[in-house]
């Protein structure tokens, strides 16, 4: 009989369990509770310790590292269930309790509350919310798989009030999608929502049946109908993404077979990572980002967000992703505030009531740490404050994948110092941020990873900004450029000189760190998509694309409606911001004419 909480050998499969004890040390030591031969390992690497009731593990070895779900950790940090620890080259997942037990329990638990809010839901889809139901809280939070009753047709959105089903993030409308099964088909409808919702990654029109297997997108969530259940996989702050043997050419006119701007580029970034493309000019920095993003396919290869076609499914998938471009398009005459209140009701949701959006604009402006500049002009802040403001403009839907394209660069060493904390701290909440830049200086501060491209766009090293300068045996990031440009690659302590001849993807490839972050990130992956759509299911929703209702033309309608009188206000108040300043700014010219008139007159 298993007992847990315990920590599972990933290479052999052994348990080691940790119910009788407070504290538990691994390392070469005879003396550890975990005895590991390992000549990577420490003689006391690191230590498993019980809280409070709660697990954290600690490092205790400073030249060895101990990583947490990739991450170096320097200190004492809690784990989770899951949790994967790296000890030198041993692997080990941490097990806090049974995961089947956990998803029968889930779905029991989500039966009898769905089942309890049966009379209420009646209700709330014909739109007509009782207030018993609003005061018994009659919704259940899509967290874990919940079994959908026979006939019934259920309510899926943001609202607690309107909805038996909720799904908290500020893109889904109050009342997104309705649900109904029969059988083992799920009748899925589209209420007029903003963003809409995608079937199998085709977008819906009108209504559609969904079989076994099909996948709903819902804004940030992923709900994979079994045949009885909705079983939820939320992106939100929870975003990994691979790239798979990435090749892009361009025309050349010198050469006839094309400029091949990436070779073979390779990588995986896990969630919460913040991670840094830093190389020499013309090494395809610019070129990977865009192809990252989604802003352009390659020539070869796969972009992968949570091992699915991320350019396939791109327009399921866009809303998790934001970028964040070199050149800030901003309208310079609108206050800070205003500039992201026009922003906010073109993106989130428009059945937002202003309470809820001017509580996510002072969330973004508490972020971006511009409170107290929310009534000036774009045109009066600092270059380091224009920049928040557009980061600002990004988060405010909350993406959970952010793209970073030289937003430093230009700027002082100090405000580039903040700005890249700054970049750190959103990647501690949970997003994923990828960021190019020039300015080395505090990226071995911040960053988790780095990923160096050598010229002619190939791979040159993958790894923690420590393990880099260790790897290209340099004092600081900067000179690894003067190691890119040389002929062949130079030797290192780790290295055999054998491998002088070998170009620098081929080098890094042979070392302990692809192993780490190339091999144990990216395991066999088929060639489709995560979840591939029934013949039927497609022909259904073929069928259902076919039938354009008067719901999806109003719904279209209402849309641009909306964004119309978006746009049109903010020219008004552009227009009306524009002329101020003109007679401001004509003002201050009549003043300076004056005073020069009289200095004048004194000679």
């Amino acid at each position: 009989m298993k007992s847990f909480p315990a920590l599972v050998n990933l290479s052999d499969a052994s348990r080691h369990e940790l119910a009788d004890l407070e504290c538990c040390l691994i390392g070469r030591s005879a003396d550890a509770n975990v005895c590991l031969v390992d000549a990577e390992c420490s003689r006391f690497h690191a230590r498993v310790v019980r809280e409070s009731g709660r697990w954290f593990v600690e490092s205790l070895a400073p030249r060895n590292p101990t990583l947490c779900d990739g991450r170096v950790i320097q200190s004492r940090v809690p784990i989770r269930h899951g949790a994967v620890l790296e000890f030198g080259s041993s692997r080990f997942r941490f097990e806090e309790h049974s995961e089947e037990m956990d998803r029968d329990a889930d779905i029991n638990d989500g039966r009898a509350k769905l089942a309890n809010v049966s009379e209420a839901e009646a209700a709330m889809s014909a739109g007509t919310p009782t207030k018993s139901s609003r005061r018994s809280g009659a919704h259940v939070l899509l967290t874990a798989p919940v079994a959908l009753p026979d006939g019934m047709a259920v309510s899926i959105g943001r609202s607690s009030e309107h909805c038996a089903i909720t799904l908290p993030h500020p893109t889904i409308s109050e009342r997104h999608l309705r649900v109904t099964r029969r059988g083992t088909t799920l009748t899925v409808k589209d209420l007029s929502s903003l963003l809409g919702t995608f079937v199998n990654s085709h977008r819906l029109c009108g209504e559609a049946i969904a079989r076994p297997g099909d996948r709903l997108d819902v804004g940030p969530y992923t709900l994979l109908f079994d045949g009885q259940s909705l079983i939820p996989a939320s992106r939100q702050n929870n975003v990994e993404l691979k790239a798979i043997g990435l090749r892009h050419t361009v025309a050349s006119r010198e050469n006839t077979a094309g400029l091949t701007l990436l070779h073979d580029v390779s990588l995986a970034i896990r969630p919460g990572e913040f991670v840094t493309l830093i190389g020499p000019s013309g090494s395809g920095k610019s070129t990977l980002l865009s192809i990252m993003s989604g802003r352009q396919r390659p020539t070869e290869g796969r972009v992968l967000l949570n091992d699915r076609d991320f350019h396939a499914d791109f327009e399921a998938l866009k809303e998790d992703a934001a970028v964040v471009p070199q050149r800030d398009l901003l309208h310079e005459t609108l206050t800070v505030e205003q500039s992201l209140r026009f922003t906010a009701r073109l993106r989130l949701s428009t059945d937002t009531d202003e309470e809820s959006l001017q509580a996510r604009i002072n969330d973004v402006l508490e972020t971006v740490q511009l409170r107290e500049h929310r009534q000036k002009q774009i045109r009066l802040l600092s270059g380091g404050q224009i920049k928040r403001v557009s980061l600002a403009q990004e988060i405010i839907a909350q993406p959970s994948l952010l793209f970073l394209d030289e937003v430093t660069s230009g700027l002082d060493e100090e405000t580039d110092r903040d700005m890249m904390k700054l970049f750190r701290q959103l990647a501690d909440t949970g997003k994923t941020i990828v960021c190019v830049t020039h300015n080395l200086g505090h990226v071995e501060e911040c960053c988790h990873l780095v990923v160096i491209l050598a010229p002619g766009g190939s791979m040159a090293f993958v790894g923690t900004p420590i393990e880099a300068r260790e790897y290209f045996g340099v004092q600081q990031l900067g000179e690894i450029y003067e190691r890119l440009t040389a002929k062949s690659p130079l030797t290192s302590s780790h290295i055999n000189s054998s491998h002088i001849e070998m170009n620098w993807t081929q080098r890094y490839l042979s070392s302990p760190l692809a192993r780490r972050y190339l091999q144990d990130r990216m395991p066999a992956l088929t060639t489709g998509t995560a979840t591939e759509s029934s013949p039927e299911g497609l022909e259904a929703l073929g069928a259902a694309a076919r039938r354009v209702s008067w719901s999806v033309a109003t719904f279209d309608v209402s849309r641009f409606t909306n964004q119309f009188s978006v746009l049109w206000q903010r020219y008004l108040t552009l227009f009306v911001n524009d002329r101020q300043r003109r007679l401001h700014d004509g003002a201050a010219v009549c003043v300076d004419r004056r005073v020069a008139r009289r200095s004048l007159s004194r000679f």
